[in-house]
This record gives C-alpha cells, structure tokens and sequence, in this order.
C-alpha cells in the first residue's frame, strides 16, 4: 500500500503503519517542529510550499471558501452569505478570485475577524521557519501547504493507494474557536477535498481515510457534510443530516464513493488515554471494489479490546470495581485530572482508570493533563499511615512528554528530535504530540483495511481447477 499523508504533524500514520509493509510516497505538513520530528523519524523533506501571507492571495482563499459554502447551501437555510459582499453593479455568476478586492468583506465581521487572526498566524509561522534548523537527510517530499500541490507534483508521486490525514480541528473543537467554517484553517478542509478529486485521476486513488474531533458532528456549518457529499461524488453537494446533528457511526454512498465514518475512542484501543475521534474512510477508486468500508470500521472486534473497562463509570478507581476516587480515604494514585477550560469552570475532571484527552498546551486553558500520586516517605514499609500523613510526599505534576508519547502510542522519543541544535523543547513536544492521532487507533484501521486488501487480492488471483 502507498500512502500519501497530509496534515501530517508528527505522522502517526507512519508509527502505526511502518509495520504493515507500506510506504510512504510524501508529506503535506509546514508546523516547523512538526517537520523536524517528520525530517528526523520519516526521512522528509523540508516543505516545499508555505502558507502565503500575500493579501490578494489569501482574498482568494476566502473568496473560494464564501463560494462554497454558498454555492450548495439549501435554499431558506440561511441568508446568503456571498451576495452580501456584492456591490449592485456586480454579477455573482461571472465573478472570479481575482475580483475579491470588489468585494465588501467588512459586511461580515467575524469573518474579517478571522481572516485576519489567521494572517497575524501565518506571518508567526513564516518568522518561526526561519528561527528553526533541524538536520534534513531523507528524500521522501514534504510539499508543505497542501494548497499549493500542483499536478505535476503528484504525477511525480505515481500510484498512491492511500490518502490520509486529519486537517486542522480548531474551529469544530471545543477548546478551539467554534468558527466552523469561517475559520480559513477549516477552508483546509475543501483543500484536501480536492486533492482527493485531483488524485483519483492522477494516481489512481483507491481509499481516504480522514480524521477530526467529535464535534464535526454537530458544527452548525455542516463542514462535514460538505466532505461527505463531495467525496460520494464529485463536486457533490453536501449531505444533510437529520436534526442536524450526524450520528456517531454512519454511511453514506454515491456514485463516485462510498464513506463510513465511526467515533471512535483511544482507551479502547490498549492505552489508558480517552481521546474521541471521527474516523471516515471512503472508497473511492475502481481498484478498491470488492471492498465494503464498513467492513473496515463497523466491526465489533473493538468490543474486545476494552475488557478492563467496559462498564466502568465516573472517577472509578482501576482495581477496586465501584469505588470512587474521592471516596477512597487515602488512596495513593495515581489520579489524573484535566482542570476546567476556563477560570469561571472551577471544576477537574479526574480518574484513576484513563488519562483525560491529551492537549497541546503546557499551560492556559488548553493545557497537558497533570497526575496526582503519593510518595511514602523512605522509612514507611509501603503502606500508607492515615495517621502520619505528613510523613508522606504528595506529588501534582503534568505528564511528561515521554508519558504522553506513550499514551498515543508512538515510541518512546519519537519527539526528542534535533531543533536548533538541542533537544526539542518540552512545549514544542506537547504540541505535536496533542495534536496528533492515536497510533493505536491508526494500526487498528490499518490492520483491518489491510486484511480485507489481502483477502480479495488472494480471491483474485486463485487459479479455478
């Protein structure tokens, strides 16, 4: 199987799947020290292309995501959000990218808003690129924004079986903005949309599998809709769902795909680390056919990897089946607990069974989760002295960036790669890792799909006697 990463941050992909005898054709991420750990670990390449910071090129960007979200909006579903950018002198109909300037954006002022955040973030980016080294010796390419693929770059990268990747989650998660799709980052997402289109007739594409937070499923902008439907067929309108909310395990087909989509959570996936995801793997090209994707998703097996947890509910303590953390007097951890994402939450979310979603922070509201844990002193034979609790040592710490590697799944020092010429920073390591994807999660995809690749090649090459 070839594999074609975007969005690729620090590749779980390449973690989960190295195993599997498959390849790895090219890269799609511009993050600097996402890059050094992919330079380091999957032998890329510095990235090609970076996001542009040029006005009347990031005008366009907008001016492709406004047409889209109008162009296939239900009638009466809300004002028609391109029309109020129109002078009355202009025809929607014959405008094209390069007309943006006519355009009165400042009608909308949280799209303005956002536009301009995401310049602000781009000029950062470009600053930190040119303040990060970190040793380069592979050759497989990092073409950096996917925006800026050309033709001729994948007609470089041959046949590709496989397209994966997960584009930015900010304006669908909770702890992100909520802008859905007004969010220039979410415009990414029509970026790997097309990319899709783009390789199904240039690398004979076969599969997409495609990853983001649980709350695609109810964004009021039906980002994920739009995925569905154009990936069921092309330049589709986008699929509604009922209530507007879609359910957590789905399955939509047309006649230029078919995409089941499950959330799915990391605990159960033999790391204590609760982490929900939408996973949506489509069929799209003639050389999957035999192949159902919910064969690869829809499929209880999973059932039998949460033993340990199944049933369990609330802050219970691992072992002590029904007892609470709070209410076990003396209990030596450890504890782990995510604090409220705001000062006014004054809350924590804590357990001894699974550690919280791991974030990208190592401090504010979108911090790494801490653990609690007591030390007894050097002399106390093991046990714990209610009576003498002094004597004892509480320890309250965030989890190291070793223990967070582990909870995703990846090798230990996955991330401790050469930036600068050190170690990578602890800040820089929590980022990467946070916002990547569970490699135990990824196997498990890859296993499955790989196994249903294996049965049909093995059905089509039998010899009938």
């Amino acid at each position: 199987m070839r594999v074609f990463s975007t969005f690729s941050g620090i590749s779980a992909a390449t973690a989960a799947w190295k195993d599997l005898g498959w390849t790895f054709a090219g890269y799609a991420e511009y993050e600097p020290t996402a890059c050094a750990v992919l330079a380091a670990r999957c032998g890329a390449t510095r990235p090609k292309y970076l996001p542009t910071t040029d006005n009347d090129l990031m005008a366009d960007e907008a001016w492709a995501l406004a047409y889209r979200i109008d162009k296939d909006l239900p009638k009466g579903s809300r004002p028609n959000r391109l029309l109020n950018y129109l002078t009355p002198d202009m025809n929607p109909l014959s405008l094209r990218p390069g007309d943006i300037e006519k355009l009165r954006w400042s009608d909308d002022e949280k799209f303005a808003e956002m536009s301009e955040k995401e310049r602000v973030s781009r000029e950062k980016l470009i600053g930190r690129h040119r303040q990060t080294d970190y040793p380069v010796a592979g050759k497989t390419p990092n073409f950096g924004d996917l925006w800026y693929i050309t033709d001729a770059d994948l007609e470089e990268l041959g046949e590709i079986d496989l397209l994966e990747g997960g584009s930015p989650c900010q304006a669908f998660s909770a702890a992100g903005t909520k802008a859905g799709l007004l969010d220039h980052r979410t415009a990414a997402m029509f970026g790997f949309i097309d990319l899709v289109e783009r390789m199904k007739r240039i690398n004979g594409l076969k599969w997409v599998l495609w990853e983001n937070v649980k709350g695609v499923l109810n964004d009021d902008q039906n980002g994920f809709g739009y995925l569905l439907g154009r990936i069921a067929k092309t330049e589709g309108a986008p699929v509604v769902a009922p209530g507007g909310r879609y359910a957590n395990a789905g399955y939509v087909s047309g006649p230029d795909g078919d995409v089941a989509w499950r959330l799915l959570d990391a605990q159960y996936f033999g790391k204590p680390n609760r982490r929900e995801r939408v996973f949506a793997l489509a069929r799209v090209g003639a050389g999957a056919a035999g192949i159902d994707p919910r064969e690869i998703l829809f499929d209880e097996e999973s059932e039998e990897l949460r033993p340990q947890l199944r049933g369990r509910k609330g802050n219970t303590v691992a072992g002590i089946p029904g007892v609470r953390a709070e209410e076990l007097v003396g209990y030596r951890g450890p504890i782990a607990f995510m604090a409220g994402q705001s000062a006014k939450a004054r809350s924590a979310a804590a357990s001894a069974a699974v550690v919280p979603t791991l974030r990208s922070q190592d401090s504010g509201t979108n911090r790494v989760p801490s653990i609690a844990y007591v030390m007894p002193a050097e002399d106390n034979d093991g046990t714990l002295d209610i009576g003498n609790i002094a004597a004892e040592r509480l320890v309250v710490r965030k989890l190291l960036p070793l223990e967070c590697e582990r909870l995703m799944g990846f090798p230990e020092g996955w991330t401790a790669v050469d930036v600068n010429g050190a170690i990578m920073t602890d800040t820089a390591r929590y980022k990467c890792i946070g916002n990547s994807m569970s490699v135990d999660v990824m196997r498990w995809v890859g296993q499955r799909l790989n196994q249903a690749v294996g049965r049909v090649n093995t059905a089509s090459t039998r010899i009938p006697i």
